[in-house]
């Protein structure tokens, strides 16, 4: 990130973080040194990765039991989910680990398809 940034400690990354002119998107864009990251064996990279995988499959957790769902697939969207395999892998380990019998898999059309498609069953 300090190379990225050009900047010499962490004291730099938070005046990047806080400058006026440092928008939400240039922030956003650090997001793609993770995986670089992760794939160094960065000891943050990694605690970041397990932390966002706890999290989604406490979500999935949430909503598995509130639709009584016991097992099943689980579509990943966003990004994140589709674009990074690694991700993928520790939500799947996350989801083993809370005893959860659904299996993350990545959609099979785009959003706009779902909708149509939901659309066309309301109607009928």
């Amino acid at each position: 990130v300090c190379e990225t940034l050009n900047v010499q400690d962490a004291a730099g990354i938070v005046a990047f973080v806080y400058a006026p002119e440092c928008t939400k998107r240039d922030i956003a864009a650090l997001a793609r040194l993770l995986p670089q990251a992760a794939a160094a064996d960065d000891a943050a990279a990694l605690a970041i990765y397990r932390r966002a995988a706890r999290e989604l499959a406490r979500l999935a957790e949430a909503v598995a039991r509130r639709l009584k769902l016991e097992q099943g697939e689980l579509a990943l969207a966003g990004s994140a989910l589709v674009n990074d395999a690694f991700l993928r892998q520790c939500l799947s380990q996350e989801l083993t680990r809370l005893e959860l019998d659904l299996t993350a898999v990545l959609p099979r059309q785009d959003a706009a398809m779902g909708a149509a498609l939901l659309a066309r069953e309301m109607l009928r």
